[in-house]
């Protein structure tokens, strides 16, 4: 007797979770509401910090090229110039310098 009336036998969770009906409640609905919202703003900060990241990266690598590529225009390693001649001179300048040239070579 005391078997059937003295132990309480506790349901399972899974039987528990299947009898209980969710009503959609006003609550419930803005509940929900505010968590999708949630996610989505989640996720479009995410979406945002990767594009700017991106670009900032891509941005980086594009200038070290154009440096590099820069430098090797300039570097006269592979290109003769004239020893007197600075790359920046002037017309005036080279003017004058071929003219002592042909003075001299007279």
């Amino acid at each position: 007797m005391s078997d059937s009336f003295g132990e309480n036998k506790p349901l399972k969770n899974s039987e528990n979770e299947n009898n209980v009906i969710q009503l959609p409640t006003r609550i419930r609905r803005q509940y929900e509401a505010r968590q999708k919202l949630q996610s989505q703003r989640f996720a479009a900060a995410i979406s945002l910090g990767s594009v700017i990241m991106i670009s900032l990266f891509l941005n980086q690598f594009l200038t070290q090229q154009r440096a590099q590529r820069i430098s090797v225009e300039k570097d006269p390693a592979g290109q003769r110039f004239i020893a007197s001649a600075p790359e920046d001179s002037s017309a005036e300048n080279l003017s004058w310098e071929v003219r002592l040239a042909k003075d001299l070579n007279q």
